[in-house]
């Protein structure tokens, strides 16, 4: 989808972006509040964490077709902040991917079990990708604040990376010529 709108083919609706944020916008809130369910499917059962994480991606493709519409719904001279717009919801919905992974990880294990500290993380991770979206959304019409929020993302992108590979638990085996 990005591409289409680099290309500065992405279909405009040939509706005001306005239209959309609202909608945007509740569809991102019913999602956090998505993300609260599954934090507490971890400590509850299976079935409870099932229907959190089922009600979740209903919401995430709801996101993202309100995310596409209002993107369409921007001037093609907006194709920057089309861009933004779709690169911020693939994040959140990175971040939902690694939630519910982390929450199948944590189910049924004690508070004090590695896998919740990386449930924690996620969740916080999850919030942030929601409320950089909220931002570029907000700013989505706002051309003195885009090149302040590109950046933000930028920062945050990288933030993410750095986590990801700290995150990661490659080992370092000595290599020889032999």
């Amino acid at each position: 989808m990005t591409m289409f709108a680099r290309t500065g083919a992405l279909e405009n609706s040939g509706e005001p972006f306005s239209n959309h944020r609202e909608n945007i916008l509740g569809t991102a809130k019913k999602l956090v509040e998505n993300t609260k369910q599954l934090v507490a499917g971890a400590a509850a059962d299976q079935t409870q964490l099932k229907e959190a994480a089922q009600a979740a991606e209903r919401t995430i493709h709801s996101l993202a077709d309100a995310v596409k519409l209002g993107a369409g719904a921007l001037s093609i001279d907006d194709v920057e902040t089309q861009v933004m717009l779709l690169n911020a919801c693939m994040d959140v919905a990175k971040a939902l991917s690694s939630l519910i992974d982390s929450t199948k990880d944590a189910c049924g294990k004690p508070s004090s079990d590695p896998s919740m500290e990386r449930l924690k993380i996620s969740a916080k991770e999850m919030v942030q990708s929601v409320s950089s979206l909220l931002k570029t959304v907000k700013s989505a019409e706002d051309k003195a604040s885009r090149g302040t929020r590109a950046l933000e993302i930028a920062v945050d992108a990288v933030t993410n990376d750095i986590k990801a590979l700290d995150n990661t638990n490659t080992t370092v085996a000595p290599a020889s010529p032999e």
